[in-house]
């Protein structure tokens, strides 16, 4: 077992650890509904969105980009699943992480870093 606070009889001065939440969206609509995981996904905006916000991973391999219309996802990849955003489920998760992180270490410092990809 490893103690949090030494390693190799060295105790920590500091900690940089990176947590990276990309295709944070889709992978909550997968985490929630468990039947969604290894298919291609698509978050749109709003139950009749038209513009995919996020993909999945899975979505990702069809060529699927966020900005993309829902339209041309689907001649890329018929089989692609669209969910609408939830933003309030996105944040109580968000929220969840950050309590969780904030448990392990009272300074933490967020940086938002986007791309479009």
């Amino acid at each position: 077992m490893v103690n949090s606070e030494v390693i190799n009889n060295q105790p920590w001065q500091q900690m940089i650890a990176l947590v990276d939440m990309d295709s944070f969206f889709a992978s909550i609509e997968q985490f929630d509904q468990p039947e969604l995981f290894g298919h291609p996904v698509a978050v749109t905006n709003g139950l009749q969105g038209t513009c995919i916000i996020t993909r999945s991973y899975e979505a990702r391999y069809w060529g699927i980009k966020t900005g993309m219309r829902l339209k041309e996802a689907k001649k890329l990849c018929p089989s692609i699943i669209q969910r609408p955003s939830r933003p309030k489920r996105y944040a109580e998760i968000s929220t969840n992480i950050m309590h969780a992180l904030t448990a392990i270490t009272p300074e933490l410092r967020c940086i938002q870093w986007t791309k479009l990809s």
